[in-house]
């Protein structure tokens, strides 16, 4: 079960800004954050797993976004 008990409320602020972007400008905070947040999961597996070589740290991304394991 989900626990949505610690959401963030986005600020009136933050809506009025996001709502004047335009479409695309959107979409790429959306790729930024993403990009980032990949980073982030290489980062923190490489230093769980600093034996591991870059097949293997992509493997596990796949498995932890998507949720089923690369075939080789």
């Amino acid at each position: 079960m989900n626990d949505f008990s610690h959401i963030e409320i986005v600020s009136d602020e933050m809506v009025d800004m996001l709502r004047k972007k335009t479409p695309l400008e959107r979409l790429l905070m959306g790729e930024r954050m993403f990009v980032q947040a990949r980073q982030m999961m290489v980062a923190a597996i490489r230093g769980s797993h600093p034996e591991w070589h870059d097949l293997q740290i992509r493997s596990q991304i796949v498995k932890r976004l998507h949720g089923v394991e690369l075939r080789r």
